[in-house]
């Protein structure tokens, strides 16, 4: 398990962006990047996996770009000294990367075949043309061929929580070494909002961090256990923060 020196440093490898303006040039970036890098989002839930996984563990640390996702994260760093920055959940970020890759080939793996059908027409629609999908429930080999066939510039992981951060980070040295510089996003549940599966809270709900809540009255018997006992497991978690403060990094 991991201590809570070793969580924090999570934390303090968040790229935390402060302004909208920020935002906007980190996304023009990656369509210039030179090798495969991997971004992820850590939310509650990803630090209490972190913290009794240490494969997860080093997987989230490994990403290229860590990006802080709601309200629990935004408490930790704020007991760290940190400036927390602007929320960015892969729900509200991912769709705004995927108009930097229209017209490139991409590919989305994970979730339901149904729902994962629905999500590529949607995005066809939108533009991307050149689509590669694999639903959920392939062997890890098989989206590793896929991807090195496909040379996709994007790839959305939409498995979840901790799959989708391993496999990407296989796919990361994977096509590192082949040189083909792919942006490996952690998409989470990204597939079923696209598909309109799962309903975004409405905006008013988002702007107040509660958006987890929306979530848990959609789906009670799935993310009690995450979100009642996790989010007071996290605040546990994080609540010698304080102590381990580094004026360096303040905000």
């Amino acid at each position: 398990m991991q201590g809570g020196e070793k969580l924090a440093d999570l934390f303090w490898s968040l790229r935390l962006f402060q302004t909208d303006a920020q935002t906007e040039a980190f996304l023009d970036e990656l369509t210039g990047l030179e090798t495969a890098q991997t971004i992820s989002f850590m939310n509650a839930h990803a630090v209490n996996l972190a913290a009794r996984d240490p494969e997860f563990f080093a997987a989230l640390a490994g990403s290229d770009v860590l990006l802080r996702d709601g309200i629990g994260v935004k408490i930790g760093c704020r007991r760290l000294g940190l400036d927390p920055g602007l929320n960015l959940n892969g729900t509200d970020l991912i769709p705004r990367m995927l108009d930097r890759f229209k017209g490139k080939p991409i590919a989305v793996f994970g979730a339901e075949a149904e729902w994962l059908e629905k999500a590529t027409g949607i995005l066809r629609g939108k533009g991307h043309h050149q689509i590669i999908a694999l639903d959920g429930f392939q062997p890890e080999e098989a989206y590793l061929a896929a991807a090195r066939e496909a040379g996709p510039a994007l790839i959305v992981m939409a498995m979840g929580m901790p799959k989708q951060e391993r496999l990407a980070a296989r796919l990361k040295t994977d096509l590192a070494a082949q040189g083909v510089p792919a942006v490996i996003v952690n998409g989470g549940a990204i597939v079923d909002f696209i598909a309109g599966k799962v309903i975004r809270a409405p905006a008013w709900i988002r702007s107040i961090g509660m958006e987890w809540a929306y979530r848990l009255a959609q789906e009670p018997a799935r993310l009690a256990e995450r979100y009642l006992i996790g989010n007071v497991t996290f605040l546990l978690r994080t609540a010698r923060f304080q102590a381990l403060r580094r004026p360096d990094k303040a905000a």
